[in-house]
């Protein structure tokens, strides 16, 4: 499974060539870990851990307010967004399938877009039998590129993209995606790599990580 948010793609019958980058086996140095963040296991799993308390997240001047929207204009990538939390095994929820299955969504237990610390948001990368699905193409996303996330109060939040990478799921990096920050971030996670053909789920994760560059009203 996922480590931190569960099984973001299930190969289709063809196996289209993912947009993804290199693989990486070394996390980025963490931050301190928020309070509560998804703690990776051997197997993938996650389970909630307790940590050193969250900064105030009036310091970037925002309140909380959840996410509803997404654009990344670079992919093409202009969807709602839905809300999830964690599963009862511990990991975060996924869409399953069904109408929802092709809708990103905010994971509620991290930040909102524009406080301090790394909002999440997770996307299929694929369907057995849709196709590619909305997250297929962020792994071709690049340094510079902008990811633009509406809140519910009108605030439109632009991140500026500084890093994506690729990892295997038995060495997430954990503490480097739910991890404290300096800034306002963004995290965007789906599946890649390689099919494992017995589980038929995908063996890596791609990760964009994301800076606030501005705050403007929708």
């Amino acid at each position: 499974m996922l480590a931190g948010v569960g099984v973001l793609g299930k190969a289709i019958a063809d196996q289209r060539s993912i947009p993804e980058p290199p693989l990486t086996a070394t996390a980025p140095t963490p931050e301190a870990p928020s309070s509560t963040i998804p703690s990776a296991s051997a197997s993938g799993t996650t389970k909630e851990k307790t940590a050193s308390p969250t900064p105030s997240p009036t310091e970037t001047g925002l309140t909380r307010s959840a996410a509803t929207r997404v654009d990344i204009p670079a992919i093409g990538v202009d969807s709602v967004l839905n809300r999830t939390g964690l599963a009862s095994d511990g990991t975060i929820a996924v869409p399953q399938p069904g109408p929802q299955f092709n809708t990103p969504a905010w994971y509620t237990g991290s930040p909102a877009p524009g406080q301090l610390g790394p909002s999440v948001l997770i996307g299929h990368v694929d369907g057995i039998d849709t196709g590619p699905a909305v997250f297929f193409k962020i792994g071709s996303l690049k340094q510079g590129q902008d990811v633009k996330v509406t809140r519910q109060d009108g605030k439109v939040v632009t991140f500026s993209i500084y890093r994506v990478q690729r990892y295997p799921k038995d060495h997430f990096p954990t503490l480097a995606v739910y991890g404290n920050t300096d800034d306002s971030e963004l995290r965007l996670i789906t599946c890649g790599g390689k099919l494992n053909p017995y589980t038929q789920h995908y063996e890596d994760n791609i990760v964009v990580f994301a800076k606030m560059k501005s705050v403007s009203q929708a």
